[in-house]
């Protein structure tokens, strides 16, 4: 069996109805999703940044 040789990445962010989120001229509404859209940046360029160390450290 092969495997997917995929990183799992433990935070999302949810947007069903996007409606909600911005209003008609594109202006954000709901404060909260920018935050929460923020931190799953981060913690995307924090894992991007640990495996390249990692691969650079100990390559395959």
């Amino acid at each position: 069996m092969q495997t997917l040789k995929g990183v799992a990445l433990p935070s999302f962010v949810i947007t069903p109805q996007v409606q909600k989120i911005f209003d008609e001229q594109g202006q954000r509404q709901d404060f909260g999703y920018g935050n929460r859209l923020e931190n799953l940046i981060t913690e995307f360029l924090w894992l991007s940044e640990a495996l390249a160390q990692q691969r650079s450290a100990k390559p395959l």
